[in-house]
C-alpha cells in the first residue's frame, strides 16, 4: 500500500504536567489552571470586554446538516424506518436553508470550532465524557492463552463465589484435548466396540471390511463421543499421551459395563503412551450447544477437558482460589462484548456465540437473573462524539459516555449482587467452567482447601478470544483530570471561558456548583459569501475510530507513544521514528511498543482525536476532493451504503462566512489566548514556520539580486462539520481588519455611569498584537522563559491544524496493513519487528522542536 499518514491521530493532554507547570510559576493559571470562574454581576477593573468580528474561508469542502434515510425517490423515511433494509435507501445529509434561501449555519457551530481549539490550547477538561465506566475489551494474543489454568466456578466456606483449579495432574496448567472433528492428522476414529448407538442414530451400518461385521460411520462414533462428554458434567475417560506430553481423550467409561469405551486412538507417529490414564473430569465446549468448535472457529478441531490427579494419577479436589468483584465485573464486560459485537453483526448468515455469551443471553431472556449472587457492571460503549453521521458542534472527539469504575481487586464477593447498578444478567455461576489467569504460573495442590496466597487476575470465558484491559477510560480519564467538573472548584480554563454544566451534582448543590454561563457568545453567522454546490457527492466510508484499538488515543505522561523498557521498566520514550534521540540500533535493544494487555493501563492518558488537515488534496471537477469520494484499496466494504453518507449539497471551497464573537470580564491572558486560537499563522508548526522563514531570507536574497518572491506566510485550519478524516471542513478563521474592539472593565463601567456607551458600543478598536500570547508569556519567568511551542499538546494542535505538506497522502489504515499491525510474537504476545505501531506522534520533544516533522508510516504486508 506504500506509506501514509493516519487520517485518525491523537492531541495529548498531560494535565497533571501543565499544572506542575503552573505550580512552578511557568505557565499563568488563568490559562493553564483550574479555578472558579468570575460571576456576571461585576466587572473587573482589568477584565476587557468587547467583540471579535470572524472572517471564516472555506479550506476544503464543507459538509454538514440534516441527516437522514431516504428512499429510491428521495422521500424522507421515518425514524422509526431508519433501521429497515429498504431496497435503494441510502444515507444522506444536506445544508440547510433559511426563509430567503440562503444557507444557515448555527452559531453553535462556530462555538463548537472555537472552543475545541480553546480546549485544546489551553489543556482543559473534556467538556462531555460519558458513562465509561467500564474496563473496554480487546481480542487477545493466541499466546496468552498458554498463561491459563482450566476452572471451574464453586463457592468457598463463606459462601463467596470462587473457582476450583483443575490443572491436571501436577502444579502447571494442565488440559486434556477434546476431539471434535474427523480430520485431525495423528488421530483415527475407532469403529469398532460400540455397541450402543448414538442418541437418534439414522446414519446406516456400513462394513469396515469383508467378513468384519456393521461397523458404524466415523460421523456416527464422534456423535456418540460428543453425547457421552457433554459440557460441564462429571464423567470419567481415559487419557492418552501425545508424543509432546499432551494429553487427550480417547476412551470413555461405559456406566453399565464399568470398563473403558474407546472412541480414538492415536497413530503410531504421534504416539507415546499405550495405556490410558484413566481421571474423572469435565467436558468443557465452548461451542454451544449442538455445534462443533469449528462452527465457532473455522480451524479449531479441539474442545478442552479439565481433571484434576495427583502425581499418583488418583482423583483430588482442585485448589480453591477466590473470586473478586474486579474479576467477575470483567467477565460480565467480555460477554457483553461478545453479545454486542453479535448484535452489531451484518453478515449473510447469523453471528454464533460462543456458549458462555449464548447462555447468559437465554438466561437473560428467561428472567433467570433472580439466580444470580453476583452481577458485572454493564460495558459502556466508548465513541468519540467528532465525526460520527451527526453534525459535529466542537465537543471533543475523545468524549461521549463516562463515571467510575472502582477497582475493588481486595475486596471479597459475597451473596449480594457484585456491582449493584448493573443491568445485564451477565454474571458467574457455580458449575461454570472458564479459563483464568493467575499472578502465577504454578499452584499447589490444596486438596479443595483455599489458597490465599495466589490471585485471580481473570476470568475468562474462552482460551482465544476477548479480554478486558486493566483500567476503564474513566479510571484513566479521573486519574488525568479531564473529566468534567463536579463542582465549580474543577473548571478549567475552556469550561470558565465557554461555560460547563456539573453532568453529577451532589444534593444541594447550586450556582456554579450546577452549570456556569460561558463568558462568550456568538452572533448569528452571515452566510452571504456562501456557494451552496447541488451536485451529490458520495462520501466514502466514515469509519468511527474504535477506542478499543487504544493506539490510537493512548500517549504516556509527556505526550507521546507509549514504550516499555525490555527489562520491565515502564518508560515513554520518542515515537516510532523520531531517531534524533534514539538511535535505531538502541531502540531495537533497550525499548519495545506495548502489546495489546498492556494497553489502558496505570500511566496512560487519553488523548484527544484529531484529524490532521489535508494540505495538498486532489480535487475533481466540482473541487470537491477526491479523497472524500473515491474508494482507494482498503479492503473494506465500500458498496455497502449503510456505511456512507451522500451529501446532496454541500460548500464549496472559497465560500467566506462572518460571525460576531463578543466576550466578557476575561483576563489579557485569556483575551491574548483567544487572540492566539483566531490567528490562523499561530496554528503552523515551528519546523514549517522555521522553513518558511529560511525561505524568506533567500527570497530577500534574490530580490538583492534582481529576482526572488517571497514565500506567503503559512497558516493553519480549524476544523467543521462531517468528513474531518477524508480531508473536509478545513475552515480559516481570523480577526477581520479592524475587527477587535475592547474595554477595559474600568472604563466600561465609567461609561455605563455617564451613560456614554456600553457593551457593544463605543469600544476602542485595538490591535491583536496588543494581545499577544507570546509577549504576555515573558512577563510569567522571565528568568526561566517558557516557549509554548515547545507544549507538546500546543506542537500537536498545531501540525493537526496545519497537516502535513511532503505530498504523502493521508489516509486510514487498510485491513490488510491493520492485520499486518497486529501480528505479534507467538511466545510473548508482544508485537513483531516493525507492527504494534501507532499513528505518528504529531507532537517532538527538546531539544528537536524546530526540526521536529512526523514521518510517514509503512507497514509491510507481504
Amino acid at each position: 500500500m506504500g506509506t501514509f499518514h493516519s487520517a485518525v491521530n491523537r492531541i495529548p493532554v498531560p494535565r497533571r504536567k501543565a499544572h506542575n507547570l503552573v505550580a512552578e510559576g511557568m505557565l499563568p493559571k488563568d490559562i493553564f489552571g483550574d479555578g472558579r470562574a468570575p460571576g456576571h454581576d461585576h466587572l473587573k477593573r482589568e477584565g476587557w470586554s468587547g467583540t471579535i468580528d470572524l472572517e471564516m474561508t472555506v479550506r476544503t469542502p464543507l459538509v454538514f446538516g440534516d441527516q437522514y434515510r431516504e428512499d429510491a425517490e428521495g422521500n424522507r423515511l421515518k425514524e422509526s424506518d431508519g433501521l429497515k433494509k429498504i431496497p435503494g435507501s441510502r444515507n444522506v445529509v444536506k445544508v440547510p436553508m433559511d426563509g430567503l434561501g440562503q444557507p444557515f449555519i448555527s452559531p453553535t457551530m462556530v462555538k463548537g470550532m472555537v472552543s475545541r481549539a480553546y480546549e485544546t490550547l489551553t489543556a482543559s477538561r473534556f467538556r462531555v465524557f460519558g458513562e465509561h465506566r467500564d474496563p473496554l475489551t480487546y481480542r487477545v494474543d493466541p499466546s496468552q492463552a498458554n498463561q491459563l489454568f482450566p476452572a471451574r466456578v464453586c463457592r468457598d466456606e463463606a459462601g463467596n463465589l470462587a473457582v476450583e483449579i483443575l490443572n491436571g495432574k501436577g502444579e502447571k496448567n494442565e488440559m486434556a484435548l477434546l476431539v471434535d472433528s474427523l480430520n485431525i492428522k495423528g488421530i483415527e476414529v475407532v469403529r469398532e466396540g460400540h455397541t450402543q448407538p448414538a442418541p437418534n442414530a439414522k446414519a446406516p451400518q456400513r462394513p469396515r471390511v469383508p467378513g468384519a461385521g456393521l461397523l458404524p460411520p466415523a460421523e456416527q462414533v464422534l456423535k456418540r463421543f460428543r453425547s457421552l462428554t457433554p459440557h460441564g458434567d462429571p464423567v470419567r475417560v481415559g487419557l492418552t499421551r501425545l508424543k509432546d506430553g499432551t494429553p487427550v481423550v480417547t476412551h470413555v467409561r461405559r456406566e453399565a459395563t464399568g470398563k473403558l469405551e474407546e472412541f480414538f486412538r492415536v497413530t503410531r507417529k504421534g504416539y507415546r503412551s499405550a495405556r490410558p490414564i484413566e481421571v474423572e473430569g469435565y467436558a468443557c465446549r465452548t461451542a454451544p450447544e449442538g455445534k462443533f468448535a469449528s462452527d465457532l472457529f473455522e480451524n479449531k478441531k479441539y474442545e478442552r477437558f479439565f481433571f484434576k490427579s495427583d502425581s499418583s494419577g488418583k482423583d483430588i479436589s482442585g485448589t480453591i482460589l477466590r473470586l473478586t468483584e474486579t474479576n467477575i465485573r470483567d467477565y460480565g464486560l467480555i460477554i457483553e462484548s461478545y453479545r454486542k459485537a453479535s448484535d452489531e453483526y451484518k453478515g449473510p448468515e447469523p453471528h454464533l456465540l460462543n456458549r458462555a455469551s449464548q447462555k447468559r443471553e437465554n438466561r437473560a431472556a428467561n428472567g433467570a437473573s433472580a439466580q444470580a449472587d453476583d452481577a458485572p457492571a454493564s460495558a459502556g460503549a466508548f465513541e468519540p462524539t467528532d465525526d460520527a453521521l451527526t453534525p459535529t458542534d466542537g465537543t471533543p472527539a475523545l468524549a461521549k459516555n463516562a463515571p467510575t469504575s472502582a477497582d475493588s481487586a481486595s475486596e471479597p464477593t459475597g451473596s449480594a449482587p457484585a456491582l449493584a447498578d448493573s443491568a445485564p444478567a451477565t454474571i458467574l455461576a457455580e458449575g461454570d467452567l472458564v479459563f483464568v489467569r493467575l499472578d502465577t504460573d504454578e499452584v499447589p495442590d490444596c486438596y479443595g482447601k483455599m489458597l490465599k496466597s495466589v490471585a485471580v487476575c481473570e476470568v475468562l470465558p474462552t482460551m482465544v478470544g476477548r479480554r478486558a484491559y486493566q483500567k476503564s477510560p474513566r479510571e484513566l480519564a479521573e486519574n488525568q483530570l479531564v473529566t468534567p467538573p463536579k463542582n465549580r472548584d474543577e473548571a478549567s480554563p475552556a469550561d470558565r471561558l465557554f461555560g460547563y454544566v456539573v453532568p453529577e451534582t451532589m444534593g444541594n448543590a447550586k450556582g456554579g456548583d450546577v452549570a456556569y454561563r460561558g463568558r462568550v457568545s456568538f452572533g448569528q453567522v452571515d452566510s452571504s459569501g456562501v456557494k451552496v454546490c447541488r451536485k451529490e457527492k458520495k462520501l466514502a466510508p466514515l469509519l468511527e475510530p474504535k477506542v478499543s484499538s487504544a493506539r490510537r488515543f493512548l500517549t504516556d505522561s509527556g505526550g507521546t507513544t507509549r514504550r516499555i523498557k525490555k527489562d520491565n521498566e515502564s518508560a515513554g520514550i520518542a515515537p516510532n521514528d523520531r531517531k534524533q534521540e534514539v538511535s535505531v540500533k538502541e531502540e531495537k535493544e533497550e525499548w519495545r511498543l506495548l502489546a495489546r494487555r498492556e494497553y489502558f493501563g496505570p500511566g496512560q492518558l487519553l488523548g484527544a482525536a484529531a484529524y490532521p488537515v489535508h494540505r495538498k488534496p486532489q480535487v475533481d471537477e466540482t473541487g470537491f476532493l477526491r479523497s472524500a469520494t473515491e474508494l482507494p484499496q482498503l479492503d473494506l466494504e465500500q458498496g455497502n451504503d449503510d456505511v456512507r453518507i451522500t451529501a446532496k449539497t454541500w460548500i464549496e471551497t472559497g465560500s467566506s462566512l462572518k460571525c460576531t464573537l463578543r466576550f466578557e470580564n476575561l483576563s489579557k491572558f485569556e483575551l491574548a489566548s483567544l487572540v492566539w486560537v483566531l490567528t490562523p499563522e499561530n496554528l503552523v508548526p515551528l519546523e514549517a514556520r522555521n522553513r518558511t522563514e529560511n525561505a524568506e531570507e533567500k527570497a530577500k536574497s534574490e530580490a538583492g539580486k534582481g529576482d526572488g518572491e517571497a514565500p506567503t506566510k503559512p497558516v493553519g485550519f480549524l476544523r467543521m462539520g462531517l468528513g474531518k478524516p477524508l480531508g473536509l471542513g478545513a475552515v480559516e478563521v481570523r480577526i477581520a481588519e479592524g475587527g477587535l474592539k475592547a474595554w477595559r472593565g474600568r472604563s466600561l463601567a465609567k461609561s455605563y455611569e455617564s451613560l456614554e456607551a456600553c457593551l457593544g458600543f463605543g469600544a476602542k478598536t485595538r490591535k491583536p498584537s496588543k494581545f499577544s500570547l507570546k509577549k504576555l508569556m515573558r512577563e510569567v519567568a522571565p528568568d526561566r522563559r517558557l516557549d509554548l511551542d515547545r507544549l507538546p499538546w500546543i506542537q500537536a494542535m498545531q501540525r493537526a491544524a496545519y497537516g502535513y505538506d511532503d505530498g504523502v497522502e493521508v489516509r486510514y489504515m487498510s485491513l490488510a496493513e491493520n492485520k499486518a499491525n497486529n501480528q505479534t510474537n507467538s511466545k510473548t504476545g508482544e508485537p513483531q519487528e516493525g507492527r504494534g505501531l501507532s499513528p505518528t506522534d504529531l507532537c517532538g520533544s527538546s531539544p528537536n522542536t524546530k526540526t521536529y516533522r512526523p514521518s510517514p508510516m509503512r507497514i509491510s504486508t507481504d
